[in-house]
């Protein structure tokens, strides 16, 4: 094995990471997969050098940075799209590297309740597809809907990896990410022409946002280093204008509630210290204003007036909240859940496996997921799935806050908070589709539970 200096870690790494993702951008899509797709697998050996590290951040920047073909005719100008016969061979690369790892290193499994719980949510996800296979499914719908579970095998991949020890990597890798997808949205609304209210940016890769504008506000709040703090506060207008420009009402939320949160923790913590140092609190408020409203001023103004008309639009329905039955999207949402559970009584244990699916009235379509996380776990693997799913969740809050009620650094104290304020907003999102148990950043999500169990674990023998 080649020892590398330290000095010359870093560099290399990031040419690493940096020459796959410059080729993926520049040939990723479904006509040129054919004739280079041998070549993309000989460069991808040659430029990981079989490094778990680079081939997990790749796979992650894929996941989260581009969207599937189906929605790029909201990205006026975007040809690259996500594409399941991309991603899977990364996977299996992954896999594979990591196997190397573990045949050639001593990684100590620990299988406590947090490995545990996750290796029951992947059996419980195979044995969904098992049933949905042995049901006589159309077996594209079975293995369509089965793709995204096997992420989160993740999880053991970066907890029992070198990845352990690069969470901070992880995290500032994820967040260039989301500010790419960020410039997408601002990049494509500026290339519609618009009427009264701003075109309506649909996708799901705008979800690593609600890990990403945590990151930046807990470590504006609580970083020590001051260059860190300087280089993400630009990140955070560009990443609220994604989320405005996507229109979802639930992203809405729980991005806002998020922020909400970090400040009330950081307000009741320096409680004692705000109060002492009023003025100069007041000066910080008055700046951070100033250049909030700066920044509405200047989105209203590109915008001829629409990004004001367009956010009220979307919030109208918080502000009304008796009138949310007479919401199209609401009432569309209802009907195929009613669809989707028809005689639940026969599969509330195990469900109906995955790929079942139904003919949508609302969207004349076969629809084999609904708008709602949970409900889809009831309607594939039934009560047993969706129980596995929140005893993963759980053990999550279980480990982070705990954690984080010891003496841990600012660092990890950040990392534990991004993860654990991510962790609820995307249950909150997923009371209004399947971000939480079919969109493929399950994966992303992986490597955030394997960073919370990292950091938990080096205190587990503290008291």
């Amino acid at each position: 094995m080649i020892n590398i200096p330290k000095k010359y870690e870093w560099a290399l790494t990031t040419v690493g990471i940096a020459i796959p993702i410059i080729f993926l951008i520049l040939y990723a899509n479904d006509l040129l997969f054919l004739t280079l797709g041998a070549i993309f697998l000989i460069a991808m050996l040659l430029l990981t050098a079989f490094s778990v590290e680079r081939v997990f951040l790749l796979l992650a920047f894929y996941v989260a940075a581009f969207e599937v073909r189906g929605y790029l005719v909201y990205f006026p100008g975007m040809t690259i799209w996500y594409s399941w016969k991309i991603s899977y061979p990364l996977f299996l690369l992954l896999i594979a590297y990591w196997a190397i790892h573990l045949f050639r290193s001593r990684e100590r499994f620990v299988f406590n309740q947090m490995d545990k719980a996750v290796m029951v949510f992947l059996i419980i996800m195979m044995a969904g597809a098992i049933h949905g296979f042995l049901r006589g499914y159309d077996r594209k719908l079975v293995l369509y809907d089965f793709l995204q579970a096997p992420f989160f095998l993740g999880y053991f991949i970066f907890v029992y990896s070198p990845l352990k020890e690069k969470v901070r990597l992880y995290y500032d890798f994820l967040l260039f990410t989301a500010v790419f997808v960020g410039l997408q949205f601002i990049y494509a609304v500026t290339r519609f022409q618009a009427g009264f209210f701003l075109t309506r940016i649909v996708s799901e890769h705008i979800h690593i946002a609600q890990f990403a504008i945590p990151y930046v506000v807990a470590t504006l709040i609580y970083s020590k280093n001051t260059m860190r703090k300087v280089l993400f506060a630009p990140a955070l207008p560009i990443l609220l204008l994604g989320v405005v420009f996507c229109q979802q009402r639930s992203l809405y939320a729980s991005v806002g509630l998020s922020i909400v949160l970090l400040i009330a923790l950081f307000v009741y913590s320096k409680r004692a210290y705000i109060k002492a140092h009023a003025a100069q609190t007041t000066r910080y408020l008055t700046i951070i204003a100033i250049f909030l409203a700066l920044v509405v001023i200047v989105a209203q103004s590109f915008s001829q007036g629409k990004f004001l008309n367009t956010i009220l639009s979307r919030l109208f329905i918080f502000l009304n909240i008796g009138r949310l039955n007479q919401d199209i999207s609401w009432q569309i949402r209802w009907l195929e859940i009613n669809d989707a559970l028809q005689d639940l009584n026969k599969f509330w244990l195990f469900g109906q496996g995955f790929g079942a699916s139904f003919i949508t009235r609302c969207r004349y379509m076969l629809a084999i997921v609904v708008d709602q996380s949970y409900v889809y776990m009831i309607w594939k693997t039934g009560l047993v799935g969706l129980l596995s799913l929140l005893a993963m969740y759980y053990m999550l809050f279980k480990r982070g806050l705990s954690t984080l009620l010891k003496k841990i650094t600012p660092e990890e104290r950040i990392q534990l908070l991004t993860a654990i304020i991510n962790t609820a907003g995307m249950m909150l999102i997923a009371f209004a589709n399947v971000s939480i148990a079919h969109f493929r950043l399950m994966f992303v999500w992986a490597g955030l539970f394997g960073a919370t169990e990292v950091i938990a674990r080096r205190y587990d023998k503290i008291h």
